[in-house]
């Protein structure tokens, strides 16, 4: 299976619509998945600080919500249930996106990478919440951080991808390929959505669990 097929922009890292712009393939391939590439790289010391703490410390009975308000905690949990929630809702929307780009026959680069930074920040933020509910809360800061910083990379390179279409002409694939069944305004609007989604993540990383 092609990784990218009929975009008329090419698929090498320069637009042949706009020399100044990297393809949509090369983004597809490469700028995108990167993010998700340096996540898990990042993931690597923070995972075996996590598992050899959990060894050297042993569980206490320390319990958060026997010493927060009420109040707080609803509200805990209430941030926790959006957080998941807008994790759910960026892996529907690029599940949207690639079945669109199925349909078009587009190809769809390496974008199905992305569901695995996806999940294994989501789980790291559980894992790192229910260790900080057992009394153990030395590395839920450096796992907070990490996921912030990787759902402002995937909001980066989103970004970056409707800025292309953007500048490019949000017309120009469908000038070239009138029966494309996936415009690009839809495409744009699409990622835009992820954009937005990825940027309420990085503010709820630190809120919310």
């Amino acid at each position: 299976m092609q990784l990218c097929k009929n975009r008329p922009e090419g698929f090498g890292p320069h637009s042949r619509l706009h020399s100044s712009l990297p393809t949509t393939c090369f983004l597809d391939v490469i700028v995108i998945p990167l993010a998700t590439w340096l996540y898990l790289l990042a993931c690597i010391p923070i995972l075996a600080l996590l598992f050899l703490g959990r060894k050297r410390y042993p569980t206490t009975t320390y319990d958060t919500k026997s010493t927060s308000p009420p109040r707080r905690r609803i509200w805990r949990t209430v941030l926790t249930v959006l957080y998941y929630f807008f994790a759910l809702a960026l892996i529907a929307m690029l599940s949207l996106e690639i079945a669109r780009l199925v349909d078009a026959q587009l190809g769809i680069g390496l974008l199905p990478f992305t569901y695995a930074g996806i999940l294994i920040a989501a789980g790291l933020h559980f894992f790192a919440s229910r260790q900080a509910k057992a009394g153990r809360t030395g590395h839920r800061l450096a796992v907070r951080t990490t996921n912030a910083v990787y759902w402002l990379l995937l909001a980066i390179v989103f970004a970056i991808k409707v800025a292309t279409y953007v500048k490019e002409g949000v017309h120009s694939r469908d000038a070239t390929k009138p029966e494309s069944n996936y415009k690009v305004v839809d495409e744009v609007t699409d990622v835009g959505v992820m954009i937005f989604l990825a940027a309420v993540l990085v503010l709820l990383e630190f809120v919310a669990g």
